[in-house]
C-alpha cells in the first residue's frame, strides 16, 4: 500500500475531513474567521461528486433560503475572479408545466417564491413557442425564475481549497 503523507508542522485549530465542496467551503470559512485549518482528503480535491455535479444554484420559496443563496452568490462571484478562476454566471431557469392543471397549480408555488423575494414571471405556452422555437414541444406554460446561477463545480471546489483569506 502506498500513500502520500504531508506532515503539518504547526498546530491547527480545525481539521476538516473531506475535500469536496462542503469540506473546502467549511475550511475556507473557518480560515476566514481566523482559525488555522487543514483539509484531510483520501484522494484528490473534488475527486468525487463535488467535481461532477451540475453546478446549478437555485433558490427555494423561503426567505431564509433566498438570503443564504444571495450570500453564497456573492462569495462565488468573488472567488471566480481570484487566483483559481472558474465559470460562474447567472442563467435563465424555467419551471415548465406540460398541461393546464399543472400550470394552474404552479401559480401557487410561484406566489410562494414571490413572497420570499424571488421574481417569477408567468409565460404562456404560446409565448414560449413564439419566443423560443427551439424548445420544440408544446407546453401549457412556464415560470421564469429570477434567481438562478451555474458554476463549474470542480473549479469552484479548488478555488475554496486554495483560497487564503
Amino acid at each position: 500500500m502506498s500513500f502520500n503523507s504531508t506532515r503539518v508542522q504547526t498546530p491547527m485549530d480545525a481539521v476538516v475531513i473531506g475535500g469536496g465542496i462542503a469540506g473546502c467551503t467549511l475550511a475556507y470559512e473557518l480560515a476566514r474567521h481566523g482559525l488555522k485549518t487543514t483539509i484531510l482528503e483520501q484522494s484528490m480535491i473534488a475527486a468525487e461528486s463535488s467535481g461532477r455535479n451540475t453546478g446549478t444554484l437555485l433558490s427555494g420559496p423561503q426567505k431564509e433560503v433566498v438570503e443564504l443563496l444571495d450570500a453564497s452568490v456573492a462569495i462565488y462571484a468573488e472567488l471566480a475572479d481570484g487566483p483559481v478562476p472558474f465559470e460562474f454566471a447567472a442563467i435563465a431557469h424555467l419551471l415548465i408545466s406540460e398541461d393546464e392543471a399543472s400550470f394552474e397549480a404552479a401559480a401557487a408555488v410561484a406566489d410562494r417564491y414571490r413572497q420570499a423575494g424571488v421574481a417569477m414571471e408567468k409565460i404562456t405556452g404560446k409565448e414560449l413557442a413564439r419566443d423560443h422555437p427551439r424548445v420544440g414541444f408544446n407546453v401549457a406554460g412556464a415560470y421564469s425564475v429570477g434567481r438562478a446561477w451555474t458554476l463549474e463545480p470542480m473549479g469552484a471546489t479548488h478555488a475554496f481549497a486554495q483560497r487564503r483569506p
